[in-house]
């Protein structure tokens, strides 16, 4: 077939398929499928069903005679793709922010294709982030402008307070912020009308509107900041931060609600003034009475100073304290209540409403206000949940909260030294480009060795049903892999491709007698793609990419990686898949949150609770780092001493070693909760390490003196003591590795073993006491708990029926693509008019 002929049958295609998207008598759908039908065949995508019946894949040890070739060149080369692993229009919305964002663009709401990119949230969730959207301060144009360098220093803050992605949890600002609360104020109603409006909207929904407000806050914020000309001094700033911070709590009142809250404000305004004219009447009553009561008691001739008389006991007395208004207002509300005992009156004192008031006329009047109340806190509620208002803001993150409204001391501390001149130097805000040294070479930082799992040299299996794929097609099939794609070494290298296809069918045969699920399950059906060095860097591990759902083996390092990404996948898809509110994103790991899935299925995420809990719980003293400082070794010489007189720093003196002082301060000051105590706590341990260190200045010194945790933990924790923040010690990377040795313990009881599938998983394997998978009676627990939770899979068949869910699995991930990814922008040429 010419390649015009192909494209004229992908037109043909293309015509058919919209043809039939756009059909709405279902009595036409038979031939219109039909008419696809045919031009799928003669793509060679379909057979005939009477002349060539489709027939199933079968796993024999014989080799099979097939139409595919052993050339590299040829369309029908054995190890091909199958499939172009991304999503097209949404791969190129997403490509299109990281385009503007590495040229230093700010990115605007209209830049970004919101349907395509929200058509996948976690595709979202990938790019809506501030590395994408900020681009970049030109702080150069704010010192040509005119702006003061302090001014410019405080603007810093402000953005660096920006959250690197979008805070969508309105019940946290609403509780945890000055608006929030105000919001709310001390009117519980209010308070469970905000619980009532947030519950109703899904987390999906919440983080799809905050992503829009988010980029909106982003956008509107450097207008207000940097692009605007007024702002010169720091009160300037500080100024439009506080207006900001009003914005931020929403508006008294939307347009929409208006006539409504109008009609409340009436309502409220005449009961108002049926409480006043009533109160009123009854002070006139009573100070008729008192007057007489005056003349009665002659007062004025008895040289009372005050001439005040009061109502006591049912009668009028010289009063002997001094004369005021409430006492006054006091002495009435008595005698109005002897005099009309039928009225219950309300003796709280309310001042702005009128002093004499029956509880009847003050619950209506109190209703009116709630009504009042509720739609003021209704609209201000929908401004929370509008992108283009107080959402804008509060999308931004707590630190920027804190800042808008001036309740950081940090901030307030800055802002007053700015106004005192302290910041007057623009070096502090333009840094001078210290990427080079004199001579123009790039200056390299010293680099921190980090612990990497082993590899497999070469790859055994022992035992298990022998199994024969004979190209990357089958293996699709085989597994219900959505699809398989390969890198350039892969495509031109037959025999590293059927290295990796051979041993990752077989691999996942393992994996499927080991966790009893189904081999066509394993891939969801497919929706899970693999593919086989094409997507990772030169001297990569293997990796699961969260946002495309595939796992990536790499050439070198890949090989007893599949397991370990295998089980990142399902911790990271299963909720999301179950239905689960809350269980989409990137960062959703069922191992760290298995509460997620509760109301979906309780077994399930008991299951993974209990994995939870026999990964992190135990009675060892978790390790804590301690970097020492001179500082340190001097505050630690000059107090601690035979001759202390402080008791605590005699016994950090007398104690053996680092350990033991620790252990000393931890009992004497550590069940404090009050701020200052607890801080002399962290101050006391710190001084005491350095006491015992004194020859490791500029070092980090480890002391397995912390919070009591499971061994497993600790020993993950010790392998991040060199890493800028944690890793091996993250929940999910614990539970993926606990799965390799889950794995490999498995097929040892059955004196099998599959080093593609998992190697390594043992701690004797690796030097330098370094630990990085369970041991002991640990491991076995945990792989208990691993147990558990495949027979809850297996009863429970929450992979079948996940993956038996069409509309539900097209719907989180997409309908798989139909054409190769070349013949897609082929198509795309021709309807372009290049053809």
């Amino acid at each position: 077939m010419t390649k015009q002929e192909r494209l004229k049958l992908l037109a043909e295609l293309m015509a058919a398929l919209t043809e039939l998207q756009a059909i709405t008598n279902k009595k036409m759908i038979p031939q219109a499928a039909q008419k696809l039908t045919a031009v799928l065949i003669k793509l060679g995508y379909a057979t005939n069903a009477v002349d060539a019946p489709a027939k199933p894949l079968t796993m024999t040890t014989d080799v099979i005679e097939d139409d595919y070739s052993d050339n590299p060149n040829d369309e029908n080369y054995r190890y091909a793709d199958t499939g172009y692993i991304a999503g097209s229009h949404k791969e190129r919305a997403s490509s299109r922010i990281k385009d503007l964002a590495k040229e230093g663009l700010t990115v605007k709401t209209t830049d970004i294709d919101w349907e395509e990119i929200e058509a996948d949230a976690l595709i979202a969730e990938d790019v809506i982030k501030k590395a994408n959207i900020l681009g970049e301060i030109d702080y150069q144009a704010l010192k040509d402008q005119g702006m003061k360098a302090g001014t410019a220093y405080l603007i810093q803050k402000v953005i660096a307070s920006i959250s690197p992605e979008p805070h969508w949890d309105m019940m946290h600002f609403i509780k945890n912020s000055i608006s929030g609360r105000r919001l709310a104020g001390s009117n519980s109603t209010s308070l469970i009308a905000a619980v009532g409006y947030f519950d109703t909207i899904s987390v999906a929904d919440k983080k799809a509107v905050a992503r829009k407000a988010y980029v909106n806050g982003i956008n509107t914020l450097k207008s207000r900041l940097i692009e605007n000309e007024n702002i010169v001094s720091v009160r300037d700033l500080t100024q439009e931060l506080s207006a900001i911070a009003s914005e931020m709590g929403g508006h008294d009142v939307s347009a929409l609600d208006e006539s409504a809250y109008n009609k409340a404000l009436d309502k409220v305004n005449e009961q108002k003034d049926i409480i006043e004219t009533q109160s009123l009447e009854y002070e006139n009553e009573y100070k008729k009475v008192e007057a007489q009561a005056i003349e009665d008691a002659e007062i004025r001739d008895s040289g009372i100073k005050f001439g005040f008389v009061e109502y006591v006991d049912g009668s009028f007395q010289i009063s002997n304290r001094r004369d005021s208004y409430y006492a006054r207002q006091s002495s009435m509300q008595k005698w109005i209540a002897a005099q009309h005992p039928n009225i219950e009156f309300n003796l709280r004192y309310a001042r702005e409403v009128a002093p004499i008031v029956s509880n009847e006329d003050m619950n209506k009047y109190r209703e009116c206000v709630k009504e009042l109340e509720l739609i003021n806190t209704a609209s201000k509620l929908a401004a929370l949940s509008d992108p283009l208002s107080s959402l804008a803001w509060v999308s931004l993150g707590e630190r920027f909260w804190n800042i808008a409204e001036l309740s950081s001391a940090a901030f307030v501390k800055h802002g007053n030294l700015a106004i005192k001149g302290k910041y007057d130097d623009w070096d502090l805000t333009i840094k001078p480009d210290t990427a080079s040294d004199d001579a123009g070479t790039t200056k390299k930082g010293k680099k921190k060795s980090t612990f990497e799992l082993i590899v497999a040299d070469n790859i055994e299996r022992i035992g298990g049903d022998p199994v024969t794929i004979n190209s990357t097609e089958d293996l699709k099939d085989a597994f219900g892999f959505r699809d398989i794609q390969s890198g350039t070494w892969v495509l031109k290298d037959k025999t590293s491709a059927k290295f990796h296809v051979a041993n990752a069918a077989a691999a996942m045969m393992d994996l499927s007698d080991v966790v009893g699920i189904d081999p066509k399950s394993l891939a969801f059906g497919g929706r899970l793609a693999l593919a086989i060095g094409a997507r990772g860097s030169s001297g990569a591990m293997a990796h699961y990419e969260p946002v495309q759902r595939v796992i990536n083996i790499t050439k070198m390092k890949g090989g007893g990686s599949l397991g370990h990404e295998w089980f990142h996948a399902i911790d990271n898809i299963l909720g999301e898949v179950l239905g689960a509110d809350g269980a989409t994103g990137s960062g959703k790991f069922l191992s760290k949150e298995p509460m997620i899935i509760m109301e979906k299925s309780s077994k399930l995420s008991i299951a993974f609770a209990r994995l939870n809990e026999v990964m992190l719980i135990g009675n060892v003293k978790s390790p804590e780092i301690f970097t020492i400082t001179q500082n340190d070794i001097d505050t630690a010489t000059f107090n601690i001493n035979e001759r202390a007189s402080n008791s605590l720093a005699k016994l950090i003196f007398e104690s053996k070693d680092a350990v033991d002082a620790l252990d000393i301060i931890d009992k004497r000051l550590g069940s404090s909760t009050r701020p200052k105590r607890r801080k002399n706590h962290t101050q006391w341990r710190k001084v005491a390490v350095a006491f015992h260190n004194q020859d490791k200045v500029g070092q980090d010194v480890i002391l397995s003196t912390g919070s009591p945790t499971s061994q497993y933990y600790a020993d993950a924790k010790k392998l991040d003591a060199t890493r800028s923040k944690p890793y091996w010690s993250t929940t999910h990377e614990m539970a993926a590795r606990a799965f390799q040795a889950f794995l490999e313990d498995s097929l040892k009881d059955q004196d099998r073993k599959n080093d593609y599938l998992s190697y390594g998983a043992s701690n004797d394997l690796y030097s330098g006491g370094h630990k990085a998978y369970p041991s002991g009676d640990e491991r076995k627990r945990i792989n208990m708990a691993f147990k558990n939770l495949f027979e809850v899979i297996k009863h429970e068949k929450i992979f079948e029926n996940t993956s038996a869910n069409q509309a539900m699995m097209d719907a989180i991930f997409g309908t798989p693509s139909l054409f190769f990814d070349n013949e897609q922008l082929e198509l795309n040429k021709l309807f372009a008019g290049e053809y």
